[in-house]
């Protein structure tokens, strides 16, 4: 499944495959981002950035602003239907503008 993965560390936004389906989503997602537990940031109505959900309490960790909001650690930007199922990035539809701290 394409996913936006935005690493403030290497300061890259970059799309790549990711393990999708329907069972393995959280366990690629735990895998991408380093963590335990995921977060769920509604960026537009049709892409999800997914955040890890103790990010403000990990050490060092960089952060991103994407639109308004601050993030902490590394995201995932997927796509969602209107019945909440996380599907592939559609890089032809538009998210907020990614910022790096400096």
């Amino acid at each position: 499944m394409k996913a936006l993965v935005i690493n403030p560390n290497e300061k890259t936004a970059t799309i790549t495959e990711i393990d999708g389906g329907k069972d393995n989503i959280l366990q690629s997602l735990y895998k991408t981002i380093g963590c335990q537990y995921v977060d769920r940031v509604v960026l537009t109505d049709r892409h999800d950035l997914w955040v890890d959900d103790e990010g403000l309490y990990v050490q060092d960790s960089k952060s991103f602003m994407i639109g308004d909001t601050i993030i902490k650690g590394i995201g995932v930007v997927l796509g969602y239907t209107k019945g909440g199922r996380s599907v592939a990035f559609n890089p032809s539809l538009p998210i907020p503008k990614i910022r790096f701290e400096k």
